[in-house]
């Protein structure tokens, strides 16, 4: 919480919610003169969130003149965040208040609506991170699937991140050639993975969450109502899917000089999908010499009937083929989990590019199997691949600042010796070479390696972390698709929170 007495220069960051508006541009103190005293000068980061259930047409106009005029006197703002945007800010007074931020990197906009498409048009000149999520202005309202490109043409030689979130994507003339890291969530593909290579060919990570796809050649989109009503996507359909993505990219080949322009990613080098069947649906074609550096399949239970392990062996394999990952990383769910297990990495016997694994279940898990099964399962399903690196992780979806029970600590404890046993001789693959347990919300990290003599030991805290560092080996607690906030001059970093 901020304080009127608070020093002028004791912060560069705030986050704010809509209703703490007035409060806040009084704290900033615009319009005195003593620029040292104008808290505004020296706002650098600004979050807006928090909008009530219901306000009045006064209050909303009330509070979009505050929104303009705290921005408008912000001149030094890099990086911006609003949530609600249309029912708190116009397309026009939106536009007034960022014509008048040059310095601006980094926009989040999150629930716009139709309208808002010459917004940035020709201002914004050093963006180059866009997070865009679109949303009907009211609570009942309809609204189709937005494309965002006519939102963000302005940028498309400056924009390095951007995430989007409910769109639709087409092909167009003009692709984002700068971009290097995209995340798509709830967004609908007209050419399936034509349209994302045509538009962002230089990508280096991209996420892809909740795809949906519009080809009349694939059989659920001539009859939808097949999809709606299993809940799934079943193999054929996953099947029809990759194989008009493999017909563009080979027609895309075949002509790479015509208008089709780039035909695969050649810069790719971290995944992230929310299934396997989704990356197959996609059927990437990677470059014959080189995959890409990591995978991470976040949920693994895909499929939703009985058949599941069996499909999914049959999915992996061919994803395996397509990206050849040096490093993969899965999520096992409780139910089922040692099927799993078996059908998403018995392929890695036959892919020798993975040499770095990461297995993540959950704290209930743990709590109900025991690491030490798990492990057992684990050893025997790898002893003939070629990973050398395998990470465990337990607990991501608790907080780090989480009360944990007596028996929780327990488990864990029993989670550390099950672990030391496993790497120390009783399991182990004979590839292997390194282990690291990771308890998420104990913020604990273990770290076993292999010495000369194939003799393994516990690493110390430095050794651990110089090591995660040089086999680029992602814990889960420094994952993110978000950028780090900017820091002050001298390395700190002060946020006021209203």
């Amino acid at each position: 919480m901020y304080s009127i007495t608070s020093p002028p220069s004791s912060f560069n960051d705030a986050t704010v919610k809509y209703e703490h508006l007035p409060s806040f541009q009084q704290w900033l103190r615009i319009g005195n003169p003593d620029l040292e005293r104008n808290r505004a000068n020296l706002l650098q980061n600004l979050t807006l969130k928090g909008l009530e259930r219901y306000s009045s047409p006064l209050v909303l106009e009330y509070r979009e003149t505050i929104i303009v005029q705290i921005l408008t006197s912000s001149p030094n703002l890099l990086s911006l965040s609003l949530a609600d945007l249309s029912a708190v800010l116009s397309p026009q007074r939106l536009r007034a208040a960022l014509i008048t931020l040059p310095s601006l990197r980094h926009l989040t906009l999150s629930s716009v609506a139709p309208g808002y498409d010459d917004s940035l048009a020709g201002i914004l000149p050093q963006l180059s991170t866009v997070d865009v999520s679109y949303a009907p202005r009211w609570i009942g309202e309809s609204m189709g699937f937005v494309d965002p490109f006519f939102l963000l043409r302005s940028h498309q030689h400056t924009l390095r991140s951007l995430c989007l979130d409910s769109v639709r994507l087409t092909a167009h003339d003009a692709p984002f050639a700068a971009l290097q890291k995209l995340e798509l969530r709830s967004v609908w593909l007209s050419d399936g993975v034509g349209s994302l290579i045509q538009l962002f060919p230089s990508i280096r990570e991209l996420t892809l969450v909740d795809l949906h796809y519009t080809n009349p050649r694939v059989r659920f989109w001539q009859t939808p109502g097949r999809l709606l009503e299993r809940g799934y996507l079943d193999l054929h359909d996953a099947h029809a899917l990759r194989t008009a993505s493999r017909a563009w990219q080979a027609d895309a080949q075949a002509a790479a000089s015509t208008a089709h322009g780039a035909c695969r990613w050649t810069a790719l080098r971290r995944l992230t999908v929310d299934s396997a069947l989704a990356l197959y649906s996609l059927g990437l074609r990677c470059e014959a010499a080189t995959g890409v550096d990591s995978v991470r399949v976040l949920d693994t239970s895909t499929f939703a009937h009985a058949d599941a392990d069996r499909e999914l062996a049959a999915v992996v394999p061919a994803v395996l083929a397509d990206v050849r990952p040096r490093a993969l990383a899965v999520d096992i769910p409780m139910r089922k989990c040692f099927e799993i297990l078996g059908a998403i990495l018995g392929p890695l016997a036959r892919a020798p590019s993975v040499t770095r694994l990461a297995v993540s279940f959950s704290l209930g898990m743990l709590l109900s199997i025991g690491l030490a099964d798990i492990l057992t399962k684990l050893g025997g399903i790898l002893r003939e691949s070629a990973v050398s690196h395998l990470t465990i992780q337990v607990g991501k979806e608790q907080s780090a600042d989480a009360i944990i029970s007596p028996s929780t600590h327990v488990a864990c404890r029993r989670a550390i010796c099950a672990a030391q046993e496993f790497a120390q001789g009783h399991g182990a693959p004979p590839g292997l070479k390194c282990l690291v347990l990771e308890l998420h919300f104990l913020n604990s990290v273990k770290v076993w390696h292999v010495r000369e003599a194939g003799v393994w030991e516990e690493l110390r805290d430095s050794e651990a972390r110089r090591l995660i560092q040089a086999e680029n080996m992602e814990l889960s607690a420094d994952a993110g698709f978000h950028s780090s906030p900017f820091r002050s001059g001298d390395g700190t970093r002060t946020a006021v929170s209203v």
